[in-house]
This record gives C-alpha cells, structure tokens and sequence, in this order.
C-alpha cells in the first residue's frame, strides 16, 4: 500500500467514525425534542439538615 494512500484512508475512517458517532445523537435528540425543559427542583422542608455550626457531620 502506498504511503499517502495509507494516511488518506486512516484519515476518512477516523472522520467517518467521529461523524458516524455524533450525527446518530444528534438527530434523535432533535426528532424526540431539542428544546430543554426546565426542571423544577422542590425541596423538602422536613429533610434533615446536615450544616451544623462547630460540629462534625459524621
């Protein structure tokens, strides 16, 4: 094989292999919904507090 010959293959594989692993994600990420939903984040008012003043939270 030659020389050039060799690193152009190398490097169309290598390209089609990140664009084989990227393009996938990216259109069933668009077709399900690319726009992010805020998450509501609630929190529980009875939980236990673990930040104590001057003592050690073991």
């Amino acid at each position: 094989m030659n020389r050039k010959k060799f690193f152009t293959s190398i490097s169309l594989s290598a390209l089609g292999l990140a664009l084989f692993n990227n393009f996938p994600i990216n259109v069933i990420s668009k077709m399900i919904g690319g726009n992010k939903k805020e998450v509501k984040v609630k929190i529980n008012p009875l939980a236990v507090s673990r930040t104590k003043i001057g003592e050690k939270n073991v």
